[in-house]
């Protein structure tokens, strides 16, 4: 068996092999842009996950590249390494990678020199939102049919403009027709009047792709602005409704709204962990026999009571039932929003003013409805 090159076999590692790694970005994105089409809540949740993840690549990408310019000595000024508090920053928290994404470089030289802007102003804010709404759908089986498509549809494009600025400028390699069949489902064909007719110029080529696979599925953004408005005057007006049928079933708005304010008050204290302690050796107690066993609860319990009343005191409720007409209010003025971002926006801001009262309303409603059913039972002698 003839040896092998190391060094061939070295760039041939798919994290050494740019080409190998711009495949895969085209047939992925291309996956996500099949998934968009196909429409409907399934394929538009699998789109926004697939996107965030290639944005994800992008930015890992992007930051590798500013870790290796600012560790590039040259001639004119010292390397201006990232600290390490910096880069620990950058590897925990997106928001901070985006941001270097959009930065526009440095003065020093040997940043001015290689290093490529990733983000321009609005896909910066594009990618944390979509980030977001992917983290919500992701880890918490969420999703919000309204703004998914027009979510995907922006992510889609963000993503595809991150990928043309991330290839290099005037940069051609030679490729065999192997190479160029691979990229040829994904939208890339050589043109006659390429900067370099008869190879492989990677920005030609991330150009082409994302233009063939986001033809057609481009944002109208007065049709997202109008989707967007009615949505969330849909949604007030069903808790209005919501809110209506316990009145009639005999809880009034004055109580709905204390009850809404324990239930977020209990969602944010009931996981204490001195909480949690005095209520499982309440339980071992109850579980117990003798006097002793007595004591022991007595004290553990009111050892809970008082932690909860000091807990209950320090709590301040944000939960009102207000909020429904705050947000019909800016569902309203959503549709004069002046751009993409803005309306992403304003409309993620009320989105989770309203989705918050949502849930916790809809707890109020099955804690009274098995109320109502108790009483019923009671009455029938069950």
């Amino acid at each position: 068996m003839p040896a092998s090159d190391p060094w061939i076999d070295l760039a041939d590692r798919y994290e050494n092999n740019d080409r190998a790694r711009m495949l895969l970005f085209a047939e992925q994105f291309s996956r996500a842009a099949d998934l968009i089409r196909e429409g409907g809540v399934a394929s538009e949740r699998m789109a926004l996950v697939a996107l965030d993840n290639l944005a994800e690549m992008l930015l890992y990408r992007h930051l590798r590249q500013v870790i290796r310019l600012s560790e590039e000595p040259d001639t004119l000024s010292p390397p201006q390494r990232l600290p390490a508090s910096k880069r620990a920053e950058l590897a925990r928290d997106f928001n901070a990678r985006v941001a270097l994404g959009a930065w526009k470089g440095g003065d020093s030289y040997n940043f001015a020199f290689g290093y490529r802007r990733l983000l321009g102003g609005r896909d910066s804010e594009i990618f944390r939102v979509a980030h977001r709404y992917r983290g919500r759908t992701y880890h918490a089986d969420s999703h919000n049919p309204a703004l998914l498509p027009f979510i995907c549809r922006a992510y889609l494009h963000a993503v595809g403009r991150a990928f043309v600025s991330s290839q290099p400028d005037n940069v051609g390699n030679s490729a065999s027709e192997h190479d160029f069949a691979e990229f040829a489902p994904h939208g890339y064909a050589p043109q006659s009047d390429s900067m370099f007719p008869g190879y492989f110029v990677p920005v030609e080529a991330a150009q082409q792709i994302v233009a063939c696979q986001t033809a057609g599925l481009g944002v109208s953004w007065q049709e997202a602005r109008n989707a967007l408005s009615v949505d969330l005057h849909s949604r007030v007006g069903a808790l209005r409704g919501l809110l209506a049928d316990l009145g009639r079933d005999g809880l009034p708005s004055n109580e709905v709204e204390k009850q809404l304010q324990w239930s977020e008050m209990w969602e944010e204290l009931g996981g204490d962990e001195s909480l949690l302690m005095f209520e499982s050796e309440r339980h071992e107690a109850s579980r117990a026999r003798g006097t002793d066993a007595r004591k022991r609860y007595e004290t553990a319990d009111t050892a809970y009571r008082r932690r909860f009343v000091e807990l209950s005191a320090a709590f301040t409720p944000t939960l009102s039932l207000t909020v429904l007409d705050d947000v019909g209010d800016g569902a309203a003025r959503l549709t004069l929003a002046r751009s993409e971002t803005g309306l992403l926006q304003r409309y993620e801001a009320l989105d989770a003013q309203l989705d918050k009262v949502e849930r916790a309303l809809t707890e109020v409603a099955i804690g009274w409805d098995r109320h109502i059913q108790q009483l019923v039972d009671e009455a029938r002698g069950k």
